[in-house]
């Protein structure tokens, strides 16, 4: 995952169709570091969309919820062809 730990994933349930966050599981390295978000995504009943969509700050533990989400959303990660299209 990181913190030079190859072991660990990030995973993100959410409802079919609305995209609505319903839950989390993260094992990991600092996995503690990242549940808040998780915790709140499910609270405010943020989507799938509004996850992948927000700003995370680069290198840092908590931008894996955001590949996550932009990963169930089938939108590339990085490299050619990660700009959204206007």
């Amino acid at each position: 995952m990181t913190m030079n730990r190859p072991e660990g994933f990030v995973r993100i349930v959410a409802e079919k169709g609305s995209g609505r966050i319903i839950g989390a599981q993260i094992v990991g390295a600092n996995a503690s570091d990242m549940i808040g978000a998780c915790v709140l995504a499910v609270q405010k009943g943020l989507s799938l969309e509004d996850i992948a969509s927000s700003v995370m700050p680069h290198p840092t533990l908590v931008e894996s919820l955001m590949e996550c989400a932009k990963g169930a959303l089938g939108e590339p990660l990085h490299g050619a062809g990660s700009e959204k299209k206007a």
